[in-house]
């Protein structure tokens, strides 16, 4: 018995030892599409770079999507404000070329500020840190690929000032979601230990989930029913108000700017609730 379990460990040992170094690593990289005409195959039309270091662009010839993604968001032009997770894997047709093997998607919200030379590309967590006053370095910015933390004050991003009726509740939430699921944010951080953030990336498909089903209210004649917007975005807290407010809505639509669709729902005032939502996230109602 002491033989065998001898003879499995050591083979058990030698299987790690062959194959672990070979184990795929997955980084983030950022994506560029070069728009070249080919007329014969492979026609490599996409660059990646390891973001937050030097490394040299790799040429890709086809990305492999996990299950679940809205390819069109992220091939030719729209590749330009991806960041994929994933590893450089050798061509499935067999040519001299690079495949890249995707296990998450990102995708810039639109109209944030010009980047600046100094920025780098963070994710956000909590640094564990808790404070009685302000400023408070209860976040912690890590650098992607590089993993070091820097304990930061806030996390200031563009978007409330540069889009008119941005959900800043949902995206609050995209930079403490869990690991897999939070927000790129790239950005600088300044001599009050700020990360002022200049464009921030979002996972997709966004929301992970689908939204709970809710309940089909009946309401009764002069009543309406309501709803609020919760941080993934969906509908919830359905309720049956009086409609006889209506009349003091504002008729008026207002317009998103470019890159976002306007979405609106029934509000607990009985008027009508606007949002402008990037036009690539998924429609929860």
């Amino acid at each position: 018995m002491f033989k065998t379990n001898i003879i499995t460990l050591i083979f058990i040992l030698s299987i790690s030892f062959c194959f672990g170094s070979q184990l795929p690593t997955n980084y983030y990289y950022k994506v560029t599409h070069v728009p070249i005409y080919c007329i014969t195959t492979p026609c490599s039309q996409y660059r990646v770079h390891k973001v937050n270091t030097q490394d040299p662009e790799i040429v890709i010839e086809n990305f492999v999507f996990p299950n679940g993604v809205e390819q069109n968001y992220f091939l030719l032009q729209e590749a330009n404000t991806a960041i994929f997770y994933g590893t450089i894997i050798a061509n499935r047709n067999g040519y001299n070329v690079n495949d890249f093997k995707v296990k998450r998607v990102y995708k810039q919200l639109p109209q944030g500020d010009a980047l600046s030379s100094t920025d780098k590309y963070y994710m956000f967590g909590s640094s564990g840190i808790v404070c009685i006053t302000t400023p408070c370095p209860s976040i912690s910015a890590i650098l992607l690929n590089i993993e070091t933390a820097t304990n930061v004050n806030d996390v200031k991003q563009p978007y409330e000032t540069n889009v008119p009726l941005f959900d800043t509740n949902w995206l609050f939430q995209k930079q403490f979601e869990s690991e897999e699921n939070r927000l790129i944010g790239v950005g600088t951080i300044n001599n009050q230990w700020e990360v002022i953030v200049s464009s921030s990336y979002v996972r997709l498909p966004d929301p992970i989930s689908s939204c709970p089903a809710l309940p089909l209210l009946k309401c009764q004649g002069g009543h309406v029913t309501v709803f609020e917007r919760d941080s993934n975005r969906c509908l919830a807290n359905p309720q049956c108000s009086n409609d006889n407010d209506t009349r003091a809505c504002i008729l008026s639509i207002p317009a998103c700017p470019t890159g976002y669709d306007l979405v609106s729902y029934t509000s607990i005032s009985t008027c009508p609730a606007y949002n402008c939502d990037a036009y690539f996230l998924t429609k929860t109602y």
